[in-house]
């Protein structure tokens, strides 16, 4: 690689050491601050776009490494909310349950059932992670509403 902004007769060539790696990443938490890499950027990297995870054992087996063994019930109590979600209400909300939702739950759990237990730590941080998000516009429609007032 040559360095022409320096100027001068001539270009300054810069060779990188052989295990040097360059890594970018673009992984916003909503779709806000999404932007398309410019094509002389996105010419430099190889994009790999990976799918949410929707098979429920694959979630679980990540939810359970990150619990903490005080917490381990809260996994299956999780994983059933989601399936709920999915199966009755994500047809009402244009908030999808991620992973990165789900692992948030999680660190919240671990650092709340020392105190709370991990009943209410789940309770709650379905509360702060998930509820708190849902519908905050106006127009909520019925299904959504009672969710909500659940919280």
């Amino acid at each position: 690689m040559t360095l022409a902004e320096k100027g001068g007769r001539e270009p300054e060539v810069v060779v990188a050491h052989p295990l040097f790696r360059l890594i970018g990443t673009m992984n916003p938490g909503g779709d806000f601050g999404k932007k398309e890499l410019s094509p002389a950027l996105n010419n430099r990297f190889t994009s790999i776009w990976v799918p949410p995870i929707d098979d429920i054992s694959e979630m679980k087996g990540i939810l359970k490494s990150r619990l903490e063994e005080a917490a381990h019930l809260a996994v299956s109590l999780i994983t059933d909310f989601v399936s709920f979600y999915k199966e009755k209400l994500a047809q009402y909300c244009r908030q999808r349950i991620s992973l990165r939702d789900l692992l948030t739950w999680v660190e919240f759990v671990n650092a709340m059932t020392p105190a709370l237990g991990p009943l209410l730590a789940y309770a709650h941080g379905a509360c702060v992670t998930l509820l708190d998000g849902i519908g905050l516009g106006l127009g909520l429609s019925e299904p959504v509403s009672e969710l909500r007032s659940w919280s």
